[in-house]
């Protein structure tokens, strides 16, 4: 069974880690997971294989929660609305 973070209050955003450039910022885990899997469905999930998810806390901290494979692996189970 997968475990889902309570990502209230916290801002979720992906990374392009190899360049540490930001790619956007989310208010759900959900809507970063959908930029993932649109991405990976216009461009394959080689396009993802460096990007990184965060999760950031309402002090500013931040998490790496999941990379590349296993990022996309999530990414794909997300239906797109």
């Amino acid at each position: 069974m997968e475990q889902r973070l309570q990502v209230d209050a916290m801002t979720c955003e992906l990374w392009e880690a190899e360049s540490g450039h930001a790619i956007g910022g989310y208010n759900t885990e959900e809507a970063a997971l959908r930029v993932v899997r649109a991405t990976i469905d216009q461009h394959g999930r080689d396009a993802v294989d460096t990007w990184l998810l965060m999760h950031e806390d309402k002090r500013g901290r931040s998490k790496a929660m999941e990379k590349g494979c296993a990022l996309a692996d999530r990414a794909m189970r997300v239906a797109l609305a």
